[in-house]
């Protein structure tokens, strides 16, 4: 009885992988979908998350996290529409601020993109208003928003000038 189990049981495994087609589901890009704007993309995004890197290289900040359009959402309420990329990172703010994040606007729209830099600025002054830790209240609040080259980025950091020397020499 248990041969015949196993059998059955063997029999419908081989039954599902013959029924999956075995198609990919992430099929690579023909050379028709691949274009030189890809390439630039990619080594765009490539570069920046570099640069992000060797910026936290030695900060020892606890609660750092990746800057996405979902969690700039849910944490500052900052809608994808204003913006058409974005790359960086921030802290949780329990030990400290140390928040450097790069907006590309959407041509026509750098106001908008600049409006939210403006809003993540203000949320982290208000938070750090009544929880002053590290002094973060005062890195909040001179924090800098300013454009480089084609981004525009807000930079609240206990170091800014090694982050901003960083950034320089690698997007100008």
């Amino acid at each position: 009885m248990q041969k015949f189990i196993i059998f059955f049981s063997l029999i419908i495994v081989i039954a599902l992988f013959a029924l999956q087609n075995f198609s990919s589901i992430y099929a690579l890009p023909s050379a028709e979908e691949y274009t030189v704007q890809d390439d630039v993309k990619n080594k765009t995004k490539n570069s920046l998350e570099t640069v992000l890197n060797d910026i936290y290289f030695n900060i020892s900040t606890i609660g750092v996290q990746e800057a996405t359009a979902e969690s700039l959402f849910t944490d500052f309420y900052i809608e994808s529409t204003d913006y058409l990329e974005v790359w960086g990172k921030y802290t949780d703010g329990r030990f400290g601020i140390d928040d450097l994040i790069i907006m590309k606007p959407i041509p026509g729209k750098e106001n908008k993109t600049i409006e939210a830099l403006t809003n993540i600025k203000l949320a982290r002054i208000n938070h750090f208003r009544n929880y002053d830790i590290y002094n973060s209240y005062n890195t909040a609040v001179n924090g800098e928003i300013y454009q480089l080259g084609d981004y525009y980025i807000l930079m609240m950091m206990n170091d800014p000038k090694t982050a901003k020397t960083i950034l320089e020499e690698n997007l100008l």
